[in-house]
């Protein structure tokens, strides 16, 4: 069977740049002004809804591969992942993950995927025991980094170079230099509400960064990289297509949202934790997706 999977086409909305730009500069912004303050309002508030939309999204579209298992992998995987496996055991589960989601994303046959699986484990294992720097850098960064600031600009470039537009192109400029921005000292003010389950990830940063790097400025840049995600995937109403979405499934995602603003109301922890299957699961179907707009920038 031939394989087939959506177009990449759906990434690129051309009547959001303008709006992108200036969301860019806002983010930008509010995260210098409240460092910590928008990141709590940003993951607890927008997070929950960009998870349960961008899920049915993905959906519709068959998770960017042919195989209809390949899904429920995903969620099994993700499972594993909350459920707090030991340190090479999780550099394992997402090495496995990554591989099959470069496997899956170009073919739909189910012994390569396996084989993607089972590849991946192995060489994720061998690197926690034998290169801990590389992995530690690939599970830290994946979920969070990587999947909100480095494939947002991902996405961001392929859709530049599809449209030609220039006001895209200075989008991505915007996104890359407001992140550079939280390079310099001085600029991110103080905030006085420092969010604890992000802290291990703003230490690991922290070392990764040139010169003395406060804390406002790590959490000054993860604000501004997670407010900007939510809001570039809520701005592309042409490729959501909310008129389009099931209205059993619209009062399914408002339900489940309303209960999520509930938890974190009542315990930001309890909210944290009943959302993270949600945030990790759709960082693992996401993978082809990501895989593929990868592989169509090389290959232009």
């Amino acid at each position: 069977m031939a394989y087939a999977a959506p177009a990449l086409s759906v990434l690129a909305p051309r009547n959001a740049d303008g709006l992108n730009l200036l969301l860019i500069v806002g983010a930008c912004a509010a995260a210098h002004v409240f460092p910590f303050h928008l990141l709590i309002f940003s993951y607890a508030v927008l997070g929950p809804a960009h998870y349960l939309t961008e899920i049915s999204w993905l959906h519709d579209r068959g998770y960017f591969t042919t195989r209809r298992w390949v899904p429920i992998l995903f969620a099994a995987l993700t499972i594993l992942l909350i459920a707090g496996p030991s340190f090479p055991d999780s550099a394992a589960i997402w090495f496995a993950a990554i591989l099959t989601a470069a496997v899956a994303s170009q073919t739909d046959n189910s012994w390569a995927i396996l084989g993607g699986l089972l590849g991946g484990a192995v060489s994720g294992d061998f690197a926690a025991r034998h290169f801990g720097g590389l992995a530690v850098l690939i599970v830290s960064l994946v979920p969070t980094v990587i999947h909100v600031y480095v494939f947002t600009a991902l996405f961001m470039l392929v859709g530049a170079r599809r449209s030609g537009s220039p006001v895209a192109a200075a989008s991505l400029l915007a996104l890359l230099v407001g992140g550079a921005t939280f390079l310099v000292s001085g600029w991110t003010r103080p905030d006085d509400a420092a969010p604890d389950f992000l802290q291990s990830l703003a230490l690991y940063l922290q070392q990764l960064m040139p010169g003395e790097t406060s804390m406002p400025q790590i959490f000054g840049f993860l604000s501004f990289a997670y407010t900007y995600h939510y809001l570039n995937w809520f701005s592309k109403a042409e490729v959501i297509q909310w008129h389009r979405v099931p209205r059993r499934r619209l009062i399914v995602i408002g339900v489940l949202y309303g209960g999520a603003l509930a938890a974190y109301a009542f315990s930001f922890a309890l909210g944290f934790k009943i959302m993270l299957a949600l945030s990790v699961g759709h960082v693992l179907l996401e993978l082809p997706l990501n895989i593929r707009s990868l592989r169509s920038l090389l290959a232009n």
